[in-house]
């Protein structure tokens, strides 16, 4: 059996479709980082390497890092690792801010095989595929290869519905903020927005076990 659960993986998630942010073309890249945490161990408990603010899908914004934070006009992104995760933290003073790409540059091993999430329920289509860079992995993914699995997903409560994309330079992670058709109005409040967990496998794991 897996030691933990799609359950205990995604606590305070909730469900929406963003599968149309998966069209936007310009992925993000940058230097490489080697995983010193296990066998294929993408370790995102840690600053991205870059970040992108949308005002609208159409409109991408860049956040330039700050210390602990990834900023822009009237648009602020803190990131802060704590408890084992990785809170993120979302300002905008207007409301025109929908959506945040987060990436980390990462050497991902081509030959990893990669199971994601569906929006709401399954319906016979999870499955383990090859590295698809395209591919919609709403709220959490797991990867296998030499015989170790993880996992990497999101806690979110009701503040944003989240999905990966996974490729050979590095991992995205995209959070929808906004407020129905427009962008999220915080004025001066700021949002827990997400909260990134992970789980490093031990070695001899079996993903169809």
């Amino acid at each position: 059996m897996y030691p933990f659960t799609r359950r205990k993986l995604l606590t305070g998630a909730v469900v929406s479709a963003l599968a149309p942010l998966a069209r936007i073309s310009g992925q993000i890249s940058g230097q490489r980082k080697r995983s010193d945490k296990g066998i294929g161990f993408l370790d995102v408990i840690r600053h991205p390497d870059a970040a992108t603010g949308f005002m609208g899908v159409d409109h991408p914004v860049t956040l330039k890092r700050s210390a602990t934070s990834w900023q822009a006009p009237q648009v602020n992104v803190r990131v802060t690792p704590a408890g084992g995760g990785l809170l993120i933290y979302i300002s905008a003073s207007s409301n025109t801010l929908t959506h945040v790409q987060l990436r980390w540059s990462l050497q991902v091993a081509e030959s990893l095989l990669v199971m994601g999430d569906a929006w709401e329920r399954s319906y016979g289509d999870l499955r383990w595929s090859g590295m698809i860079p395209e591919r919609v992995l709403p709220w959490y993914f797991m990867t296998s290869g030499d015989g170790t699995l993880h996992g990497y997903g999101v806690k979110t409560g009701a503040s944003a519905f989240c999905f990966w994309q996974l490729d050979p330079d590095g991992v995205s992670l995209w959070l929808d903020v906004a407020n129905g058709g427009s962008g999220v109005a915080l004025g001066d409040r700021e949002l827990l927005a997400a909260t990134v967990v992970t789980h490093q496998g031990a070695n001899g794991e079996d993903p169809i076990d």
